[in-house]
């Protein structure tokens, strides 16, 4: 879980491991848009999903993924992102 603020028409943005083949899903705990998918924040992505009311939950391969939020409005708010995906036991 992580969580802070998002600034008026910011984006955050976080990496994570998908370790093997499944379901990710991820809820920002406020409804703004907020995509899913394969790559690194920094770099190259694909997104796999997208929604538009802070909830997502795609199928992604063992890769680098990541998630980001947008939020789109005039006034800056908070977010608390909780992503489950598969990790090695």
């Amino acid at each position: 879980m992580i969580e802070g603020p998002l600034a008026a028409h910011g984006t955050f943005c976080s990496d994570f491991r998908q370790e093997s083949p499944g379901e990710a899903y991820a809820n920002a705990g406020v409804a703004l848009p907020i995509e899913i998918g394969v790559g690194r924040c920094a770099g190259t992505r694909t997104v796999s999903a997208r929604g538009d009311r802070g909830e997502v939950t795609a199928t992604l391969p063992e890769a680098d993924s990541f998630v980001r939020i947008e939020n789109t409005s005039d006034s800056s708010t908070r977010f608390r992102l909780t992503l489950r995906h598969p990790v090695l036991r």
